[in-house]
């Protein structure tokens, strides 16, 4: 009984700390989709942002960091895209 009790109290306090993590995870990765939706913008990509996957989007950024003409830009998000 004393172990039960230990276990749910362990299970209860690590679940306390998990959710703020969670939740501070979502908001980044909204403001990252909000980052590359600008850049979508920008250059003129015709693509849903909400459909892509972390990886992607990081690469995107990349992308982006490299610079170039909004067409050389353009053209390297596309073929990350393409790569899904």
């Amino acid at each position: 009984m004393k172990r039960t009790v230990t276990a749910l109290a362990l299970i209860a306090s690590m679940s306390a700390f998990a959710a703020p993590a969670a939740f501070a995870m979502g908001e980044e990765l909204t403001m990252l989709e909000l980052a590359v939706d600008r850049v979508f913008d920008k250059v003129g990509v015709e693509a849903p942002v909400t459909g892509l996957t972390v990886a992607q989007l990081a690469l995107i950024k990349s992308a982006v960091a490299e610079g170039g003409t909004n067409d050389d830009v353009k053209r390297r998000i596309e073929a990350i895209i393409a790569n899904n």
